[in-house]
């Protein structure tokens, strides 16, 4: 799915010298939030991260190689590549952020919590269910 056409979206480097970062990230450093990383060419959201206290390091180890194989990683390319980044107060704020934007977007890159978010979704259904036939609790 494709964000909003007026969501503002930037460089994750800074054009033209590409190991430096982009200086509109830099006041997030430090800073609990979500990233969400968008396709240049098809304009795609292609995965959404969250980190509850760095969110720009969190972010940029997807434009790092990564050769841990007992790690997954998606890699993608500085230049193909557009991101934002929203600042959350809480680290709880952020992971809740995440869940709700990848239920919304279904980035391809993001399937095992989509996956993970789905299964929460019925739990919370089943718990629902239990709570209203007198459970003891």
């Amino acid at each position: 799915m494709k964000l909003n056409k007026r969501i503002k979206l930037i460089t994750p480097y800074t054009p033209g010298v590409n190991t430096r970062l982009n200086p509109a990230l830099e006041k997030y450093k430090g800073k609990s939030g979500t990233y969400i990383i968008v396709s240049n060419r098809t304009g795609e959201v292609k995965y959404i991260g969250q980190s509850g206290y760095n969110v720009i390091k969190t972010m940029i180890r997807h434009f790092q190689s990564w050769d841990d194989p007992r790690q997954k990683r998606f890699v993608y390319s500085r230049f193909h590549v557009k991101v934002r980044v929203i600042e959350t107060k809480t680290a709880r704020r952020a992971a809740l952020l995440e869940e709700i934007l990848i239920k919304k977007y279904e980035p391809i890159d993001n399937l095992q919590k989509i996956e993970l978010f789905k299964v929460r979704k019925q739990d919370l259904k089943a718990c629902d269910i239990a709570i209203s036939e007198d459970c003891p609790f």
